[in-house]
């Protein structure tokens, strides 16, 4: 079982522990830590030290500067497992997905998962990121992602080149993690899309719904690999 490092960049104010912890807690996959840094500079949250009393899988990292990829290269410095997992308070995972993405990221380099949005209470669903289905899809190098219901998953830590990954912040409002997918896939021939739903993204109150839920999202599918 190959440990998978979660990232995960929080500022003050940040609920801890809210939905996101929650969601990691109980991964069936059970070798995984999750690392945690502020993009603000604040200190470790006493709510998130409580948390690290209790299980030592959780790791609060120091921050040396501001901004969400300043958070995420910090923690990816601070540990050695070989797959990354890029965090995010909004997205809440279900139990399986570690488990279930892990062998792809291993094998292929970089496994995506399907998504459903939801609303802010977390309640309804809005719709998916791609249709769901249990097959897996496959996605050649030049797949379109549509930013507004940007992918996640797991990708293998030996592929993070130091130079580019998490390079540059974000402007306001971009998902920090997508030039990371993006510029994997272009080096990779073929990347699993799991279609089924593994976890959830929240939209904030005043959070537009995305557009191109349910399919309109991506292009450029590849065969399977023999």
């Amino acid at each position: 079982m190959a440990r998978v490092a979660l990232l995960l960049a929080i500022s003050r104010g940040t609920s801890v522990p809210g939905p996101a912890f929650q969601s990691v807690l109980p991964q069936s996959h059970g070798d995984w830590e999750l690392l945690v840094s502020a993009t603000d500079g604040s200190a470790e949250p006493e709510s998130l030290r409580s948390l690290r009393r209790r299980d030592c899988r959780i790791r609060w990292v120091e921050p040396r500067a501001r901004g969400v990829v300043a958070a995420r290269r910090v923690c990816l410095a601070a540990t050695d497992a070989p797959l990354i997992a890029p965090a995010c308070i909004r997205r809440c995972f279900y139990r399986e997905r570690l488990e279930v993405l892990a062998p792809a990221a291993l094998k292929y380099g970089l496994a995506l998962d399907n998504l459903a949005v939801v609303d802010a209470t977390g309640r309804r669903i809005l719709g998916t990121a791609f249709p769901e289905s249990s097959r897996l899809r496959w996605l050649g190098p030049a797949a379109l992602l549509n930013p507004g219901v940007a992918p996640a998953g797991l990708f293998r830590r030996d592929l993070a080149g130091s130079r580019w990954v998490w390079h540059e912040e974000p402007v306001a409002g971009a998902d920090p993690d997508l030039p990371v997918y993006r510029r994997l896939m272009q080096e990779l021939s073929h990347i699993p899309l799991l279609q089924n739903v593994l976890h959830e993204y929240r939209l904030d109150p005043d959070q537009a719904v995305p557009r191109g839920l349910r399919g309109e999202v991506l292009a450029a599918p590849v065969s399977v690999p023999g």
